[in-house]
């Protein structure tokens, strides 16, 4: 195994879960540790373990970010992003599993603050919906209203592709 302190890329796995009954919502996450807290939102999950599989990864975090165990289905989409030098990011290759739909009130327990640690990674969970409708009520959080443009693509291309079956190939949210 190499050294992963030299790797030129780190795998992720996230996973996208809809809102049963409302086919228009997906869960995300609002980590503490971002630049832009509000247009933070993100998927569950993040970076594996060395050795581990993005798909280990993917329900490793789910059930430390939201203490939900559910069967991580299948890869819906790969998106690739660049590394940044300015915050020494290496270049990454995040694979989005469907964990499915998740019934209202089903309890979503964020992890503690860590020892150490002034404030817990996540500050909360949100259902966010997709795309504006006249009948939406008020209050209604959209995607993107919370999260970063290249988020909410990739977030959007797992959805479209949950629904045709078939796998999306990304760079920084968007096809090609």
């Amino acid at each position: 195994m190499s050294d992963p302190t030299h790797m030129t890329h780190r795998p992720s796995g996230l996973v996208l879960i809809r809102r049963a009954g409302h086919p228009r919502q997906v869960g995300a996450v609002q980590p503490n540790y971002a630049d832009d807290p509000e247009h933070s939102r993100q998927l569950i999950g993040g970076q594996t373990e060395p050795g581990e599989p993005p798909r280990v990864a993917a329900a490793r975090h789910l059930l430390r970010e939201t203490g939900l165990r559910l069967p991580i289905g299948r890869l819906m989409a790969l998106d690739n992003t660049d590394a940044r030098k300015e915050t020494g990011r290496k270049t990454c290759q995040n694979h989005i599993y469907d964990a499915g739909f998740l019934e209202d009130g089903v309890p979503i327990e964020l992890p503690p603050t860590a020892p150490g640690k002034k404030l817990p990674e996540l500050a909360r969970f949100r259902w966010l919906t997709l795309d504006r409708r006249h009948s939406d009520p008020p209050g209604t959080a959209y995607l993107d209203q919370y999260t970063q443009s290249w988020q909410g693509q990739h977030i959007r291309a797992s959805v479209d592709t949950a629904r045709a079956g078939d796998l999306a190939e990304l760079h920084r949210g968007v096809p090609g």
